[in-house]
């Protein structure tokens, strides 16, 4: 545990991105991003969807999060356990949020299904599309993961070991 926490120059680059995500968040968004109240809204055929702020601010962290410890841990070959660990969690978060984006798209689907027949075929189609690159990307976000996490496991067994 002792080895696990013992780099300082990892916690510099956990605050550091975590500072950068508050900075592109304020960036996108400006002072209503803290605010409750604000939201997103899209209009999408007889669909209304309405965001909050933090949510798509939330999403834009995780984002960032999965990005730059993604290019970390290539960059250092998986040896390092404190990025691989938080590499784990912003891939779990990622899974999640495209799991939702796929429920959205999922109840778009169902509700466009009172419309004329050529409409919904021709959006049907392109959700169904969108929603299997969806799944094919979580799939390959899982195998990464289970990589990361074997890695991982080997990493703390050896230093157990030493």
């Amino acid at each position: 545990m002792k080895r696990f926490l013992s780099n300082k120059k990892e916690l510099f680059w956990l605050i550091g991105t975590f500072l950068c995500s508050i900075v592109l968040n304020l960036g996108i968004f400006g002072s209503d991003l803290f605010d409750k109240n604000t939201t997103f809204d899209i209009n999408i055929h007889d669909t209304y969807f309405v965001f909050a702020y933090m949510h798509i601010a939330i999403c834009v962290c995780v984002l960032l999060f999965f990005t730059i410890y993604l290019i970390k841990i290539l960059k250092n070959r998986f040896n390092n356990i404190f990025s691989n660990s938080v590499f784990i969690i912003s891939t779990i978060l990622f899974i999640l949020i495209i799991n939702i984006i796929r429920g959205l798209l999922n109840s778009f689907n169902l509700n466009i299904s009172g419309s004329s027949e050529n409409t919904v075929e021709t959006y049907s189609s392109g959700i169904n599309l969108i929603i299997r690159f969806f799944t094919f990307f979580q799939v390959m976000l899982i195998i990464l993961l289970t990589f990361c996490g074997v890695k991982t496991i080997s990493i703390i067994k050896k230093s157990g070991d030493a």
